[in-house]
């Protein structure tokens, strides 16, 4: 995330403006009206990132370029793409919706009303069969990828999610939430308990990634403390 918005947020590591290629680093155009919530990198250059002026824009990184893939009609709070087919991806917004985006040709999937608050987070398994998003609505819903129907739901109270990631090689998901938990969900089987609970977080994570068999969060802390990884 990032209040530049000529940056390239978190999620890509890399200075503002600036994404590392194999040429070297390439400035990329300011697209955004506002802050870059998110953003997805893939392995061919390319760079999706989800805008506060809720569009969506894909960079080709070796070239320099930029199109917009669409706008939502509030924020876009949230990117990503399924590891191994990464020919599309999800965003999640404000707009209480989530939708697929093709980065080739295809039409956009919109699941409109997918929770009943601003949609803060979305994941993709690694086959992008199946979709996982959480909302401040305290709820975590998983969705048939091919259909955009529902395919299950869970709601925890006080779980109002923050962040979400995939693990690799497996049918489960981690979410941060602000009642300062991380909570890992087997999508085959949502239930009310999550398959595991972390907890003892004294500000709430706003991102998680996996790391092979580790899980990485990060606090952006209060006043300038707290701050943790």
């Amino acid at each position: 995330r990032s209040e530049d918005v000529t940056s390239m947020g978190p999620a890509c590591s890399k200075p503002p403006g600036d994404i590392a290629t194999a040429a070297g680093v390439a400035q990329l155009p300011k697209i955004h009206g506002g802050a870059v919530l998110d953003a997805w990198c893939g392995g061919d250059n390319s760079v999706v990132t989800a805008g506060a002026d809720g569009r969506v824009v894909l960079y080709d990184a070796a070239a320099g370029t930029a199109k917009t893939l669409g706008v939502h009609a509030a924020a876009a709070n949230g990117v990503a793409a399924a590891r191994d087919r990464a020919g599309a991806v999800y965003t999640c917004s404000r707009d209480l919706s989530v939708r697929r985006w093709p980065l080739a040709r295809g039409p956009t999937q919109v699941i409109e009303a997918a929770h009943e608050l601003a949609v803060t987070a979305v994941t993709v398994a690694d086959d992008g069969a199946t979709v996982a998003s959480g909302s401040r609505d305290y709820r975590v819903k998983t969705w048939d990828a091919a259909t955009g129907e529902n395919a299950a739901a869970v709601r925890v109270p006080r779980n109002v999610v923050t962040c979400m990631c995939w693990r690799p090689t497996t049918q489960t998901f981690a979410q941060g939430s602000e009642d300062l938990r991380l909570r890992v969900w087997d999508a085959r089987d949502l239930r009310q308990a999550a398959a595991q609970t972390f907890a003892g977080y004294e500000f709430f994570p706003l991102a998680v990634a996996s790391a092979g068999p580790h899980l990485i969060t990060a606090s952006k802390g209060f006043g300038g403390e707290g701050g943790e990884v």
